[in-house]
């Protein structure tokens, strides 16, 4: 979002709109060729909440309110979805990582911490 300028925020919409429309065909629709190569999504899920929580900006300085609140719900839903238990941060900081190696790999492969958990038990 280093337009510079806010004439070119309708610019920043179409370019938004083009990077997700790029990704979903890359990663397939519900990210299932991601899943399969990598086993998990969360990098990718990540950087869809990126993208709509800039697009929500990009709307709301275009004076688009109810476009704005449709991209920070996604946003809200994405992060909800990336949000990982304090529970599961303690338990992967006991195997003897620092807290911040603890987010990084539990926002990563937040569907396998229970399995991280259980291999290092």
């Amino acid at each position: 979002m280093q337009l510079e300028s806010i004439n070119q925020l309708e610019d920043a919409v179409v370019r938004l709109e083009k990077c997700e429309s790029v990704l979903h065909k890359a990663y397939g629709p519900n990210m299932e060729r991601v899943k399969e190569l990598k086993g998990t999504t969360g990098s990718e899920k990540a950087l869809y909440l990126r993208m709509s929580v800039l697009r929500a900006i990009a709307f709301h300085h275009s004076g688009d309110p109810a476009h704005a609140k449709e991209a920070l719900a996604k946003a809200k839903k994405l992060y909800e979805e990336l949000d990982v238990p304090a529970e599961d941060i303690q338990e992967v900081k006991a195997m003897g990582y620092t807290e911040r190696e603890a987010r990084q790999v539990s926002t990563k492969f937040f569907s396998l911490v229970s399995m991280i958990v259980d291999i290092n038990v």
